[in-house]
């Protein structure tokens, strides 16, 4: 959807992207997750850690800025490498 509307709209100068975000660990998350489950999730990222709300909360101003002008159809995965770590499992 993302690449079909950033191909139908560039012309209009309108972008379209998208992020898919990997567990982050909000409040709720971190209230309501046993510890067993967090530490499943750190040994498949890449990155040693858990994503924060910040992690989200910096990509999408990227995304709509004009430091981003020329990145449309993209999907950018917010994830710790969570799914490179992960692709022989896939």
């Amino acid at each position: 959807m993302t690449r079909y509307t950033a191909a139908q709209y560039g012309k209009d100068h309108i972008r379209c992207n998208g992020m898919a975000p990997g567990l982050i660990l909000t409040p709720a998350a971190k209230n309501n997750m046993p510890q067993a489950v967090l530490d499943i999730f750190g040994k498949f990222n890449a990155l040693p850690y858990h994503g924060e709300a910040d992690d989200i909360g910096y990509t999408v101003p990227f995304l709509a800025s004009e430091e981003s002008k020329f990145i449309t159809g993209q999907t950018i995965q917010v994830e710790g490498g969570y799914y490179i770590v992960n692709l022989k499992h896939l």
